[in-house]
């Protein structure tokens, strides 16, 4: 096998390794992605069901001092009416209230933690494509860089200095090539649109 072949083939395994291991990164930064979304969602439902836990015990609190209130009330033979009816309705109400409250924010907490979930497996679908991405613009990197240096050793074992425009051309969508005399160089221009 010539140089220029050696050269080609190991451009070629290069990009093929480091492309599968561009698409194996954003597979698993996909997963990990995918693993924080169902994460943050489990941290919605706790705070749901945390909200609730609480929000009941308030509720049962209340129930408790307004029984409290009422029992004191009648042992001291006041009737359950007027401002004694109005103290324990407040009493329940200030407590109805903070209960929902704790259902408020209990569910505005795992409302974030829905969208951060969301943000999270968004962010997962877009690693995963930016590896297959990655990876196949390297992989073929790696064989347009073969084909030129399997090119450049064609054109200097023929003795020509030109490069093939054709090769160059199928890769590049067009354009023409320009010899320098002085130095011998080859330079590619593309085709303008």
């Amino acid at each position: 096998m010539s140089m220029a072949g050696a050269l080609a083939m190991a451009s070629v395994v290069s990009s093929g390794l480091q492309g599968a291991l561009q698409i194996k990164a954003g597979q698993q930064a996909a997963r990990i992605g995918e693993f924080n979304a169902r994460l943050a969602e489990t941290q919605a439902r706790q705070a749901r069901f945390v909200g609730q836990y609480q929000a009941a015990r308030t509720r049962q609190a209340g129930r408790l001092l307004v029984g409290q209130q009422q029992a004191a009330f009648a042992k001291a033979g006041v009737a359950q009416s007027g401002s004694v009816l109005d103290v324990t309705q407040s009493t329940e109400a200030n407590f109805e209230l903070d209960a929902l409250l704790q259902e408020y924010n209990a569910d505005l907490t795992a409302f974030n933690y829905q969208a951060e979930a969301a943000i999270m497996r968004y962010g997962a679908k877009l690693q995963a494509r930016a590896g297959v991405l990655q990876g196949v613009t390297t992989m073929a990197g790696g064989v347009i860089q073969a084909g030129m240096f399997y090119e450049r050793g064609q054109t200097r074992a023929s003795g020509s200095t030109a490069t093939n425009p054709f090769f160059l051309s199928s890769f590049f969508g067009g354009g023409r090539m320009v010899t320098s005399t002085s130095e011998g160089a080859v330079q590619y221009i593309p085709s303008q649109p």
